[in-house]
């Protein structure tokens, strides 16, 4: 299961996640990203809730942050994770 929760931040848009980014939940946040005022540059990803990423997780989130989307408040696992050598 994953939460996630929209917040407008000075000029930006944060998506507050909760859960596991596995599975059909990958889309949705993928999905929810794309609706998002600010796209790229203007939109946080805040981790600090999220305790897994699956291997179609891991490229999402990489490739926003390739975008410009900031990614905020990754445990020290799900940091791992993203930086992992392979999803």
């Amino acid at each position: 299961m994953l939460r996630i929760t929209r917040e407008a931040r000075n000029g930006r848009t944060r998506l507050r996640l909760e859960g596991r980014v596995v599975g059909p939940w990958v889309g949705e946040l993928a999905g929810s990203c794309a609706r998002a005022p600010g796209e790229g540059a203007g939109l946080e990803l805040e981790l600090a809730g999220v305790s897994f990423l699956d291997r179609d997780g891991v490229r999402l989130v990489r490739r926003l942050a390739s975008r410009g989307v900031t990614i905020l408040g990754c445990s020290q696992f799900v940091r791992a994770q993203l930086e992992g050598g392979q999803p």
